[in-house]
């Protein structure tokens, strides 16, 4: 665990992507936003649950739309990264994205 901590003391300050690995209940999220307050930066931690992206609404809600911008926008829509501004976007649970894996 304090190689963890220290870990994230190397890397808040960074202005790179992070991701973090690893089983359920292991701490990735608590993690996250561990290194988000280290980090200093003024934005928000905008949390996203990966499952609930819409593959069809997925370009909405990360970079938002505007209203009448097609059929069905009814209104604004601040996506995932306009909310962060200049903090950070965690998607957790990113696995729940993938393919099914077809069997042969």
């Amino acid at each position: 665990m304090v190689e963890v901590v220290s870990q994230l003391c190397c890397y808040a300050p960074a202005k790179t992507p992070v991701v973090f690995v690893g089983e359920t209940g292991t701490g990735k999220t608590y993690f996250a936003r561990a290194l988000h307050e280290m980090s200093g930066r003024e934005g928000n931690l905008v949390e996203m649950c990966a499952g609930e992206i819409r593959p069809s609404l997925a370009e909405s809600q990360v970079f938002g739309h505007e209203r009448g911008g097609f059929t069905g926008a009814v209104r604004q829509l601040r996506g995932l990264l306009t909310r962060a501004g200049t903090g950070a976007v965690l998607f957790d649970d990113f696995h729940l994205l993938r393919a099914p894996v077809r069997e042969r």
